[in-house]
């Protein structure tokens, strides 16, 4: 397999530390509960026993709950450290989900192999939009027709006070997924007051904030910080 162009900096000890410096404070657990609501929602809508690909699957917070509900597995990512605490996290069921090294706009698999791919959290580091573009057509190539495909994003009509992150607008993924074949199921979003709310709020307050950023994220999911664009292949 060739090196992956779009490098990954989870690598080593940064991979390792992964989920314990985002996922295991108060704030990091609603963050995550809040993304795996959108993620279960789409779980929803595939049929029992799907054949499913996440494209960046990282340590495997999204595609051990696909796995654990029961679907058929497989986990695409660049970085082979990653790769390795998913193996450990699955123990001794391993050898049931199948893992491989490479890069999202040039997935190794045939055309139409899945019933349903999906990227979360990925498309906004892989440092260009040409390239998290390039991502939704393949992560529609390689779903079947009526399959379906989950993508995530960074919203670019959000204020922006960090690093080099790619943000993409709700238009431009939508017309880039038509070009390869998809239509809109829904457009759900996340954290319309932005993930900082969640870590600056005071511990007794955080249920609150997560109750409002939940009723706020419903009424304008365009506007939210984060995007789940849940397509269907013709």
């Amino acid at each position: 397999m060739t090196t992956p162009s779009v490098p990954t900096a989870y690598r080593d000890q940064r991979a390792q530390e992964y989920d314990d410096r985002r996922f295991t404070s108060p704030a990091g657990l609603a963050i995550a509960a809040a993304e795996s609501a959108l993620f279960r929602a789409a779980l929803g809508a595939v049929p029992a026993g799907a054949h499913l690909l996440e494209v960046g699957c990282g340590t495997g917070r999204f595609l051990l709950t696909a796995f654990e509900a029961g679907f058929r597995c497989e986990g695409l990512d660049p970085s082979p450290d990653m790769l390795e605490l998913v193996r450990g996290k699955l123990g001794k069921r391993a050898t049931e989900v199948t893992l491989r090294l490479g890069e999202g706009a040039q997935l190794p698999y045939t055309d139409g192999a899945f019933d349903f791919t999906y990227s979360i959290r990925v498309l906004n580091q892989v440092g260009r939009a040409d390239y998290a573009l390039a991502m939704v057509r393949d992560l529609l190539r390689v779903v079947r027709p009526g399959g379906l495909v989950l993508i995530e994003f960074a919203n670019r009509w959000r204020p922006h006070r960090g690093g080099p992150d790619v943000r993409l607008s709700p238009a431009e993924v939508l017309a880039t997924a038509a070009t390869a074949g998809g239509r809109l199921r829904w457009l759900r979003g996340t954290f319309a007051l932005g993930m900082t709310a969640y870590w600056r709020a005071p511990g007794a307050l955080l249920p609150m904030v997560s109750a409002a950023d939940r009723a706020l994220s419903r009424a304008v999911p365009r506007l939210c910080a984060r995007c789940y664009a849940l397509i269907e292949k013709a």
